[in-house]
């Protein structure tokens, strides 16, 4: 029924799938919500368009292995600003640039497909989520698709997360 569906849009009431929500959306930019558990397998709203990802990692016994997966992933999903909170949060913002140099096969053109990165392990979201924000705007990308993702389960924190979001994202 594409004309439901339509209004859904409208009305700002998706979800596509148990966790991944749509958080904020206006004229400016969306912003949804996803948690991913094992297996992990990251996805985005957006169909191949270039997003803004703050990517919150809880689960401590990520692998190797895992990690390269999903750094993979969300550079081949079109990934321009990443933003890795959390456990481990400086090496995930390194497996992403290591992704990035083995997944883009012109190199030579980063800013054309350049991943820009940061990292937070000890802040407070209440210092990542502006930041996040604020930050997503670089030489020739100004992000209008964001999308936080929770690496593991940490509902107290999930739900600070997305009320600051909410607030720092409202017109």
């Amino acid at each position: 029924m594409p004309g439901l569906w339509a209004h859904l849009l409208d009305w700002g009431m998706v979800s596509l799938g148990p966790i991944m929500n749509r958080v904020v959306w206006n004229e400016e930019f969306e912003v949804w919500f996803d948690r991913l558990e094992r297996p992990f397998h990251f996805k985005t709203p957006f169909g191949g368009e270039e997003f803004s990802l703050l990517l919150v990692i809880n689960d401590q016994a990520i692998t190797a292995e895992e990690k390269e997966v999903l750094t993979t992933e969300i550079v081949k999903k079109g990934c321009r600003y990443v933003v890795c909170a959390g456990h481990n949060g400086t090496q995930w913002d390194d497996a992403i640039a290591m992704a990035y140099v083995c997944v883009d096969e012109d190199v030579e053109a980063p800013e054309e497909h350049f991943v820009m990165t940061s990292s937070f392990e000890d802040e407070k979201m209440s210092d990542i989520v502006p930041h996040f924000r604020r930050m997503a705007t670089f030489d020739n990308f100004d992000s209008d698709k964001y999308l936080v993702v929770f690496l593991g389960k940490n509902p107290s924190l999930e739900k600070e997360t997305i009320e600051l979001v909410e607030e720092y994202f409202a017109l």
